[in-house]
């Protein structure tokens, strides 16, 4: 390892602890305990590296990252943002005063060490480039100075600088948009994480409430008018998680004509009176292998962009057939075989330009007023159709409306076709006693109160070495174990792990925002993930049939 580091915090024993680590792995380490001084040591000497503090007295990290991005000098210097865990950290101020990336703290070493490698080599990597354009440029002049004699020689060296010119810049703008987009990524993943407890909260708390109501009253139909928007809500999170790719693929043989009879309910609600939904069925069911939750966000998303494409009311037509895609030998579905299932969504709207059509699919594009769109809604279907193996056929014209259609390979009908069980709240419970795990104390409580609702006896822990601490004082009584996975201390696959070790048999149910595919849990039977956020039947259902099968009948990891 090389470079020179300077690591700010007017935390001395942070200093203490960075400088060891970084000096431990081969750095040049120097340190300074504000923003005043560390832009005197920048200037005295440009380090590699920062790692920044952003809470300093009299001047905070965002103030000193816009004075050294502001000065040539020091514009380059990566800036690494350091911010506590618990603190109001606003990352896209950090993001737009210059920082390249941040850490929490408390710090991981091993985080730490690979963020610091990771923008080192990338600043190393900007200097060569600078440098062999310099010499680049170096060489240009002299060539041109030896072939100033013949004009057509000249025009030709020029031409060459021209090129290479534009090489580097798209090169460079290449770099910074997938800069961008990592970051993006990072973000849109961790909103979605910290909606999806909220959600899990909100919805919870909403079905104990719905549940207890009389039907028909003033208030339960507000009720209802709040867990509406809370699920458009959990809808805009799954968006977020499918962006970031924190959203896993859950494939099963399915009827396409089951995901948009699902969807037909929710898109009556969100779209106006003034829009007529035709829905055109094939005349033999079609199946094809895919995950239902992100086909119908699919459905979801192009039905959105199609009422905004109506804002004085049309027809939005959506229809499922049997044929064959358009042949294009470039794309990666080409191989794509015959019969294939089609799910075309066309409306009557205003149409687009090719120009408009060219963008579609690049995320946070969008022709809608600021404030007035996302811009993800299209990216995603577009991700989601490729992970499908799919391939999408846009037709649009100025003034005559827009149709996509979307082709995915069809396969056979399962032997015996899946259905999907029903649950009903009235499940209850008989007092058996549930150990629940959550660091977040809203979600915490709401789990408490769903579970005493459904006639379970509950003890709760706030995190996970705790939960292994009454296990072992509670195990005699604890008949299943709810814990989130994200929590301080040891996570709940850890816990899980642990507890499996020991030769724990009862079933364990884990909870996530955010399941990708760093997230393995035992295939043992017993185990089971179910993604936030949930109504109380769907967790009352899990909860029963475990208890009632004792974990041996589930032999996969599943998620709600």
């Amino acid at each position: 390892m090389s470079g020179s580091i300077l690591v700010v915090d007017d935390m001395i024993d942070n200093v203490r602890l960075l400088n060891g680590l970084l000096d431990e792995r081969g750095y040049e380490v120097r340190s300074a305990t504000d923003g005043v001084r560390a832009l005197a040591s920048v200037k005295a000497e440009p380090p590699d590296l920062i790692l920044l503090d952003i809470r300093m007295p009299e001047m905070d990290g965002y103030e000193v990252c816009r004075r050294l991005k502001a000065d040539p000098a020091t514009a380059d210097i990566p800036v690494i943002f350091l911010s506590a865990a618990k603190e109001s950290f606003d990352k896209v101020e950090a993001f737009a005063a210059g920082g390249v990336d941040y850490v929490t703290k408390p710090f991981e070493a091993e985080e730490v060490l690979a963020r610091v490698s990771t923008h080192l080599a990338l600043s190393r990597l900007r200097r060569e480039l600078k440098y062999a354009n310099e010499r680049l440029e170096e060489k240009v002049a002299e060539r041109t100075a030896e072939l100033a004699d013949t004009n057509e020689r000249l025009r030709q060296e020029i031409a060459d600088r021209i090129r290479v010119e534009e090489e580097r810049r798209t090169l460079q703008e290449m770099l910074h948009e997938a800069q961008k987009m990592e970051a993006i990524g990072q973000l849109a993943g961790g909103v979605a994480h910290d909606f999806s407890n909220l959600l899990t909260v909100i919805l919870g708390n909403l079905d104990i409430m719905l549940d207890r109501l009389p039907d028909q009253s003033i208030v339960q139909n507000a009720a209802s008018v709040i867990q509406d928007a809370a699920e458009q809500a959990v809808s805009v999170t799954r968006s977020l998680l499918a962006f970031a790719r924190k959203l896993p693929c859950d494939k099963k043989p399915i009827r396409l004509r089951d995901v948009v009879q699902s969807s037909y309910r929710m898109l009556r609600r969100l779209l106006p009176s003034a829009v007529e939904i035709v829905v055109e069925e094939a005349s033999e069911p079609l199946w094809m292998e895919a995950d239902p939750t992100q086909l119908q966000q699919v459905v979801l998303n192009l039905a959105i962009n199609a009422r905004d494409a109506m804002p004085d009311g049309g027809t939005l037509r959506i229809s499922i057939s049997a044929g064959e895609p358009p042949r294009d030998p470039e794309s990666p579905q080409a191989a794509m075989k015959p019969p294939c299932v089609c799910l075309a969504v066309a409306d009557t709207g205003m149409g687009m330009s090719e120009e408009v059509q060219m963008r579609l699919f690049e995320p946070f594009f969008s022709t809608k007023p600021r404030g007035q769109g996302t811009g993800l809604g299209l990216a995603i279907v577009h991700g989601v159709v490729e992970r499908h193996g799919g391939t999408i056929e846009i037709t649009s014209e100025m003034g005559h409306g827009s149709s996509f259609r979307l082709w995915f390979p069809c396969i056979e009908p399962p032997a015996v076709p899946d259905h999907a069980e029903t649950h009903s709240v009235a499940a209850r419970g008989r007092g058996e006693v549930i150990l629940v795990a959550e660091d977040d104390p809203f979600v915490r409580d709401t789990f408490s109160s769903i579970l005493h609702q459904l006639g379970y006896e509950v003890v709760v822990v706030a995190d996970g070495l705790a939960l292994l601490d009454k296990w072992r004082t509670e195990q005699r009584r604890v008949r299943l174990i709810i814990t989130d996975n994200d929590m301080p201390g040891r996570s709940g696959i850890d816990c899980s792990r642990v507890l499996r070790d020991e030769g724990v048999p009862i079933p364990i149910i884990i909870t996530t925002g955010t399941l990708d595919d760093a997230v393995k849990v035992p295939h043992d039977g017993k185990t089971l993930v179910v993604r936030k956020p949930f109504h109380m039947d769907e967790l009352a259902a899990v909860v029963e049939r475990l208890l009632q099968a004792g974990g041996s009948s589930e032999t996969d990891s599943a998620a709600t």
